[in-house]
């Protein structure tokens, strides 16, 4: 692995460190991102696990789907980081909810950057 990679992995890994932890950013993705654990980050990849905890459940029970949202675009662009090397703004993203995810459940979240073109990346 080239040192700039190297870089970049671990700019990603502080960056979603110190959101988790409230000293980075806003305190919706503090919370969106407080049961995070990072599994395996590489230029590309990011693949981590989720236990849903009971702040961040809708009025039936379910995981709000604003902070999945909030979780999703905080993972997608983590991998651009580790990608590219800095942070960079989501302009558009899709989620599809195919069942609700309960209290203490453990989701498990991947994020890839499947194409780049001049200063636009693709994840899914």
């Amino acid at each position: 692995m080239k040192k700039d990679e190297d870089k970049s992995i671990k700019m990603a890994k502080d960056w979603i460190r110190n959101l988790s932890q409230g000293r980075k950013g806003r305190e919706i993705e503090t919370q969106a991102l407080q049961n995070l654990h990072s599994i395996h980050l590489q230029k590309g990849l990011l693949r981590c696990n989720f236990i849903v905890p009971k702040s961040l459940m809708d009025k039936d029970g379910n995981w709000h789907a604003g902070t999945i949202a909030t979780l999703v675009d905080v993972i997608g662009s983590s991998v651009i980081v580790a990608t590219v090397g800095n942070i960079t703004v989501s302009v558009d993203f899709n989620i599809s909810y195919f069942s609700p995810a309960k209290i203490n459940e453990e989701v498990e979240i991947e994020a890839k950057v499947l194409g780049e073109l001049e200063t636009k990346k693709t994840v899914s």
